[in-house]
């Protein structure tokens, strides 16, 4: 499925690639940025604070707000897709972005948002709830396909428990492409805990 949605993917010149320690900065066209290591969703992930601007560009840190699922209220969810999903580091990075105060955040699922406190504790109480469900995974002993599927249920029972209405066909297809991307990425993690 990722060679049918991407094909080849050609690695970046080294010339062109700048590592950047945590906390670093970078001028571009007059604006400083500052670059800030939040693991949790992948071990590589990293957000920007544009600090004149105060926005924070989020990367996957800062989840999903699917447009189409907005109609009653604020509805956030976070990405757990197959990465190195680590639960505890997501949610310090979560607050890790919260505690910056920004004016707003810029997700790259699906826009820019003033209401970061509200997004954010979704974001935090999804977390707890995909960390319980990766230990589980972890202690079960099952095989990463049976996972997924046991997975993929409990996560869609609590999405429809927390949407604040049933989703129409077309709205549940979006739901359910992130639904598999999240328990494929728990059962990857807890499967790979394992050791």
């Amino acid at each position: 499925a990722f060679d049918a949605l991407y094909g080849t993917i050609s690695p970046i010149d080294a010339t062109r690639v700048n590592a950047l320690e945590d906390g670093a900065t970078e001028t571009r066209g007059g604006q400083t940025l500052r670059f800030l290591h939040t693991r949790g969703h992948a071990n590589h992930h990293f957000v920007i604070h544009d600090e004149a601007q105060n926005v924070v560009f989020t990367g996957d840190t800062f989840g999903l707000v699917y447009p189409a699922l907005q109609a009653h209220g604020r509805f956030a969810f976070p990405s757990t897709s197959p990465t190195d999903f680590d639960g505890p580091a997501a949610m310090e990075s979560v607050r890790r972005v919260m505690a910056l105060k920004p004016k707003a955040v810029a997700l790259t699922h699906f826009g820019v948002f003033e209401d970061v406190e509200a997004i954010g504790a979704q974001l935090l109480s999804w977390l707890e709830f995909s960390t319980k469900l990766f230990d589980e995974g972890k202690a079960s002993g099952d095989e990463q396909g049976t996972l997924e599927q046991a997975l993929r249920w409990k996560l869609e029972k609590e999405l429809l428990t927390r949407l604040p209405f049933r989703p129409t066909a077309e709205q549940q297809k979006l739901i359910n492409f992130d639904l598999e991307l999240n328990a494929q990425g728990l059962a990857f993690a807890a499967v790979k805990a394992r050791g």
